[in-house]
């Protein structure tokens, strides 16, 4: 399956509650004018109408979102109907899933996460996303930020929960999923330290 003909971005933007984040994601949305936009890490209970539109601006008139919890998380989905149909929207706990109708080409389905942070609550959330394959036959993308880990290298440092990255992997392996390559730094996130652990969790994969 080629998803060559339709162009979707996501990007954890670390919440959208200063104007200036908005200023900015609408900035870059006007650059790039791809046909979907998954946002993750809103920190929005609420996203209306409004809100796309100081972020998205006209072009993307349909959306659906996750709610944050106590400013924690959140996802948006935005699209343009005049290039793409997304439908069947369905909330889990830590992601969106929606089935994709392209105006050309045929429809797939999408899943767009924002994985938690606690161990326990990251097994769950594995085992939600297989549920959640199993009601989406046919092609499915899932992208977004994991918050785990697949391989040593993902991390600068040996401080890794090998645990956690074999039930990531035995995920990835028991979905037939394979990982798509992401335009963009190296590693994407940092806890902003002098001496900072950066580590790759931003993933696309496609079954």
């Amino acid at each position: 399956m080629s998803f060559n003909a339709l162009e979707l971005v996501c990007w954890n933007v670390r919440g959208l509650n200063n104007p200036a984040k908005r200023k900015a994601l609408r900035g870059f949305v006007d650059s790039t004018r791809v046909a979907i936009v998954c946002i993750l890490e809103t920190k929005l209970e609420v996203v209306d109408t409004f809100v796309i539109l100081q972020c998205m601006g006209p072009n993307y008139d349909s959306f659906t979102y996750l709610p944050a919890s106590d400013t924690r998380g959140g996802i948006f989905v935005a699209w343009d109907i005049t290039r793409v149909l997304l439908s069947n929207y369905v909330n889990d706990s830590h992601s969106i899933s929606a089935y994709v109708s392209p105006k050309e080409g045929e429809p797939w389905w999408l899943t767009v996460v924002y994985g938690p942070q606690e161990d326990e609550r990251k097994i769950n959330f594995l085992n939600e996303l297989s549920k959640r394959r199993s009601l989406c036959p046919g092609p499915w993308l899932v992208l977004g930020d994991f918050n785990l880990i697949l391989y040593a290298a993902d991390k600068n440092n040996s401080n890794l929960d090998r645990r956690m990255m074999g039930k990531f992997k035995r995920f990835v392996d028991n979905n037939a999923l394979k990982e798509l390559f992401l335009h963009g730094h190296k590693f994407t996130w940092s806890n902003e330290r002098e001496t900072p652990t950066l580590t790759k969790i931003d993933r696309a994969f496609l079954s």
